[in-house]
């Protein structure tokens, strides 16, 4: 028999050269929350806005086939409950 084989769930002894690399730096997250917002926004997260109000939930609802709304709720577990705008750039 030979040697046994190395865990994956037993520590492993780092490498020097690992640590000597390592930087030490503040997250994106620790950074907006020390400069007092609750998170960081990207490009992407934020919201245009065009100058139009959007529909009322109703109408978007009467918009969307009866069929697809049944389709959602069976296959998705997806039911309309409001309406909101998304960054096109989210969207791919």
């Amino acid at each position: 028999m030979g040697a046994p084989e190395a865990s994956p769930f037993e520590p492993s002894e780092t490498d020097e050269s690992d640590e000597e690399n390592y930087i030490d730096a503040p997250s994106d997250f620790d950074l907006a929350e020390e400069l007092g917002s609750s998170m960081p926004v990207r490009e992407e997260d934020e919201i245009p806005d065009d100058g139009t109000e959007l529909p009322n939930i109703d109408v978007v609802k009467k918009r969307i086939p009866e069929k697809t709304q049944v389709l959602m709720e069976e296959l998705f577990r997806a039911k309309l409950s409001r309406v909101q705008r998304v960054n096109p750039k989210k969207i791919q």
